[in-house]
């Protein structure tokens, strides 16, 4: 029991992401969020209030951190700068894998968007 106090203490004041805003009862546990997004189904809804409420970057695990599209969207997606690298892809777990448009090399990923850029 003392232990399990001590843990939730840690998690919620002491922990680096105590920096982040969020829910003291969703930095302690993932009970919540379980809870909410397995047997109700209504995390999706719950995210935009909590965005709302505690700002771009909320805390909704003991080692997790929810963004909201206005910080991660343009870093993931966004055109690289010169000179940066792309981001690497990890191998596929099936052989002939790195024919498949996500995995393959860089110049045959490239030869297959502009064919498929016609169809959008």
């Amino acid at each position: 029991m003392a232990y399990c106090v001590a843990q939730t203490i840690y998690r919620i004041w002491f922990r680096p992401l105590s920096k982040f805003p969020g829910p003291p009862l969703l930095a302690a546990t993932y009970v919540p969020f379980v809870y909410l997004n397995h047997a109700r189904g209504t995390w999706v809804r719950r995210m935009p209030a909590l965005h709302r409420k505690y700002g771009p970057a909320v805390r909704i695990g003991p080692n997790h951190i929810a963004f909201d599209g206005s910080i991660g969207w343009p870093e993931v997606y966004g055109h690289r700068k010169g000179g940066q690298e792309e981001f690497g892809k990890p191998p596929g777990p099936y052989p002939g894998d790195e024919k498949s448009l996500i995995n393959a090399p860089k110049d045959v990923h490239r030869r297959q968007r502009r064919q498929l850029s016609h169809a959008f």
